[in-house]
């Protein structure tokens, strides 16, 4: 028998023994910890967003919480958002409810502090107000905050349709990048008031892109590089070290048992010291300034092509450095290479990988295998660092070259819905260059993407939509270099289409005709 299972063992036979008469069930006094308390050494706080597809899963972990408790030095508070068709367990309730976390309680209505009714897990004020909530009512001299719920890293739900983390079914949103570092930043106060960990119990999420969007908010991060098993974190084990040991955990090391802990088919987890991004940053400039050369392309397309990849365009930046290191013979290339190696173990205070995972060193990038989404120009991270600089250098050469005309866009104004029209795309580039053209259509379709094709080359594509209403086609043209042209617009309409019965115009002709014989004669 596990450790784990004694302990709970011992717990219920306790209980039973304190229950008088046939009465079995517990009882919760929710004027316990519902208002200032004396401060604790530390304050946990899940953000618990359940109103998706795992909300089973929510369930499981509120139970792992509750099989340890709070105490008088460790606050656990989560804030529950539950929805209607996936699991009709303790009520089936469908809003949103915050609780503090007494051992052996369960997520039935009754038990909660207060219901806020239903909060869309996916607007970052709702993040503020549990936050503002739970640090006013349950101080203390350490902050834990965890995201738990789907993610995907820096996407944004605009980039190919995929999540960010926090996906509210019932409000159909999700928080997005700058969403998240916003809440954070109005939380901190501007970074005044730090966290000490910040945890995102989802997929992807373990990224220099999310390091770098938080690292002025929270001393450490921990997340995981690949997906995640639905079963998650182990906050059983985790919060019971805690419990026991509240006096002598910083925020590291509460980010580091979460690492060790964590089990399971084809993981990856790691703590970042996020103290410690801003100069893995500096390194990782100076070394893509310095491999931004033709003469290593081959170079360069071997490590894409070999690194460990968890999407299509997220990798592990140690091991791309690595290759990077091993593929270019260059001492000036080596010695930047080993410098970013070097930021980078100092950046992982933890991590934690199977067999399946081999190749994970704790963080990954964004590294797009086919071509590059103009939604990362949007993190703080391309603002700060020259790494889309070097992507764009990769997949459209190098930078300088003059840029092609604004695209001359033909076709159709009006027309129907259903119908497939055809469009003509033109530009031309002072330099005769090769040029690539992105299109999009002004509806939920995804942007196209042409080329390259010679200079001066009328390019057509051809687009139904599929709503009647007003539509703005925009195109531009970018040589192979990466110099843009402006965008071009082209404004449609699509209305309904009209189906006229010739035989009642016919009649009401010859009516007319009746009613008015001198002017038809006329």
């Amino acid at each position: 028998m596990k450790m784990r299972e004694y302990k709970l063992v011992a717990f219920f036979v306790l209980m039973l023994l304190c229950c008088s008469g046939s009465t079995y069930g517990l009882t919760f006094d929710k004027t316990v910890k519902t208002g200032l308390g004396e401060k604790a050494e530390w304050t946990v706080m899940v953000y618990m967003d359940g109103d998706n597809n795992l909300e089973s899963n929510a369930i499981d972990d509120f139970f792992e919480m509750s099989d340890v408790g709070s105490t008088e030095k460790v606050n656990i508070v989560v804030q529950f958002d539950r929805i209607g068709g996936y699991d009709s367990r303790y009520g089936d309730w469908v809003t949103t409810k915050r609780y503090y976390i007494i051992q052996g309680m369960t997520p039935d209505g009754d038990n909660a502090v207060e219901d806020i009714g239903e909060a869309n897990m996916g607007d970052p004020q709702t993040v503020i107000d549990f936050v503002n909530w739970g640090m006013s009512n349950y101080p203390a001299d350490h902050y834990c905050l965890i995201f738990w719920d789907h993610g995907s890293g820096w996407k944004t739900p605009q980039s190919h349709g995929r999540k960010y983390v926090c996906e509210d079914e019932t409000d159909g949103d999700e928080l997005e990048t700058y969403e998240f570092g916003d809440a954070l930043r109005v939380i901190t106060n501007n970074g005044v008031n730090k966290l000490d960990l910040t945890g995102f119990d989802a997929c992807l999420m373990g990224m220099m892109e999310i390091a770098y969007e938080i690292k002025d908010y929270t001393h450490y991060m921990t997340a995981s590089e690949d997906t995640e098993p639905v079963a998650g974190w182990d906050y059983y084990n985790t919060l019971w070290d805690l419990v026991n040991n509240s006096s002598e955990i910083t925020g590291r090391e509460l980010g580091e048992l979460f690492v060790s802990y964590y089990s399971g088919y084809h993981i990856t987890l790691s703590t970042l010291d996020l103290n410690q991004v801003e100069y893995l940053t500096t390194a990782l400039d100076n070394l893509v300034i310095s491999i931004q050369l033709k003469k290593y392309r081959d170079e360069i397309q071997d490590a894409i092509d070999n690194v460990k990849a968890y999407t299509s365009d997220s990798a592990d930046l140690y091991n791309f450095i690595e290759l990077i290191q091993a593929n270019i013979h260059d001492t000036n290339v080596d010695d930047k290479a080993q410098m970013v190696l070097n930021e980078i173990n100092n950046v992982v205070a933890s991590e934690k990988h199977d067999i399946y995972n081999e190749n994970s060193h704790g963080i990954a990038i964004y590294l797009p295998y086919y071509n590059y989404d103009q939604n990362y120009d949007s993190l703080r991270f391309t603002q700060g660092s020259q790494w889309d600089d070097f992507l764009r250098w990769w997949f459209y050469g190098n930078p300088g070259s003059n840029p092609p005309t604004k695209p001359v866009i033909s076709g159709v104004k009006e027309g129907s819905v259903g119908t497939k029209y055809s469009y003509s795309f033109f530009s031309t580039d002072p330099d005769n260059d090769d040029l690539y053209y992105y299109i999009l259509w002004g509806d939920y379709s995804d942007e196209e993407q042409i080329g390259p094709v010679v200079s001066g080359e009328t390019i057509e594509r051809s687009h139904t939509w599929e709503t009647d209403g007003g539509y703005i086609i925009k195109a531009k043209a970018v040589d192979v270099h990466g110099a843009m042209s402006e965008w071009s617009y082209f404004r449609v309409s699509m209305p309904r289409e009209k189906i006229v019965n010739q035989l009642l115009i016919n009649k009401f002709i010859g009516l007319l005709k009746q009613m008015f014989p001198s002017f038809f004669k006329l």
